[in-house]
């Protein structure tokens, strides 16, 4: 049987192609593993109460001044957790794809 673990993730752009109707370039996602999932969310609930936001207030890192985003960032440095982050420049993957399909058509 193997152990239970948590994972919070996030994303950022959209999955679109459309650069010229406002795609965006990048797609980017987040992914937060903590040794210690209660502990976390303790923490972050600390941190909310600090800023004097509500306890489900979600930090956006665009909406937020620099202390609400020194004061998440101090936070979570204090825990133990894994980090991982994927980013994909679109307009890259679609000159790769297509020069793909171009070196191996079958016709």
């Amino acid at each position: 049987m193997s152990d239970l673990f948590y994972a919070y993730a996030d994303e950022s752009g959209d999955a679109g192609y459309q650069f010229r109707a406002n795609s965006s370039a990048r797609f980017v996602i987040g992914i937060v593993i903590p040794n210690d999932a209660e502990k976390l969310v303790d923490t972050m609930l600390s941190v909310r109460r600090k800023l004097g936001k509500p306890a489900a207030h979600e930090f956006h890192f665009r909406q937020t001044d620099e202390k609400e985003r020194a004061a998440f960032s101090n936070g979570i440095s204090q825990e133990a957790v894994m980090i991982f982050v994927g980013v994909i420049q679109k307009q890259f993957e679609v000159v790769s794809k297509l020069k793909i399909l171009r070196e191996n058509r079958d016709f």
